[in-house]
């Protein structure tokens, strides 16, 4: 695809997401992520030969309010538009790389994959039930 395409999650899922973090009682935000491609580009953007653009580029993304940086939603979203299937993305967010790293504890508590993945689940059940209402 041109790189313009657009890198969106199916809405469908993204309110079935949200719909499950809320009947479970999950902390979560909707907005954008940030996909990259390189891993430390953004962690060590100092060490690269486009240092300076990758530090323009990340500070747009703060300005811009983007939620996360991760690596694989933008692939996902448009693979999944190309075949005419839904895609969503829940992420875990662990740390803040503008902040000081997290006590252990901390650390621990924020990995958790529970509560993610019972969304998840929460989730593909709401659509489930919706998709068998809709072709009823």
């Amino acid at each position: 695809m041109p790189l313009a395409f657009p890198a969106v999650a199916d809405l469908d899922v993204t309110l079935a997401l949200r719909e499950a973090a809320e009947r479970l009682g999950v902390r979560y935000h909707v907005g954008i992520t940030q996909s990259k491609d390189s891993f430390y580009g953004q962690r060590q953007p100092e060490r690269m030969p486009v240092a300076e653009q990758l530090l323009s580029r990340w500070n747009a993304w703060i300005a811009g309010g983007v939620l996360c940086s991760e690596m694989e939603a933008a692939a996902i979203f448009v693979v999944s538009s190309v075949l005419k299937k839904r895609a969503g993305g829940i992420m875990l967010v662990v740390g803040n790389q503008e902040l000081p790293p997290l006590p252990p504890e901390e650390h621990a508590r924020r990995t958790d994959l529970g509560p993610l993945i019972r969304t998840a689940v929460e989730a593909v059940k709401t659509l489930i039930k919706k998709d068998r209402i809709a072709s009823a």
